[in-house]
């Protein structure tokens, strides 16, 4: 199942604002994350729609040069909106790493921060 935090990691968006935007979903504000959850939706479901548009434009080019091997059928719709789909699933895959890596990375330097905030320094006793 598809998740707001999901959609983060599709849409095309700057990748710092992306990761920042990734890391603290959870933290904003219910109705803050409301909004933003309404917004980033709208967004994915635009995006969808202008990926297969594309994929139905190149379709029908490629088959009106005579090139490639689409067919223009009753099954045509079907096999653009699963192109769309796994070119999605695809995308989704290849940022998800890069976004979880990214995320990895700034926990750990948070806590390598914290630690080190924590830490007490020892003096040595003058003599």
């Amino acid at each position: 199942m598809l998740t707001t935090k999901d959609i983060i990691k599709i849409l095309p968006l700057d990748e710092e604002y992306k990761n920042e935007l990734f890391l603290g979903f959870d933290e904003l504000e219910e109705d803050v994350k409301s909004n933003l959850t309404d917004m980033l939706w709208e967004a994915y479901i635009t995006y969808y729609n202008m990926l297969l548009e594309k994929n139905i434009q190149e379709g029908l080019l490629l088959a009106a040069e005579g090139k490639g091997e689409q067919r223009l059928d009753g099954e045509y719709y079907k096999k653009m909106v699963k192109k769309t789909e796994d070119e999605l699933q695809a995308n989704m895959t290849q940022k998800s790493s890069a976004v979880d890596l990214e995320a990895a990375r700034d926990a750990m330097q948070k806590i390598v921060a914290e630690i080190n905030a924590s830490k007490v320094t020892l003096k040595k006793p003058s003599n």
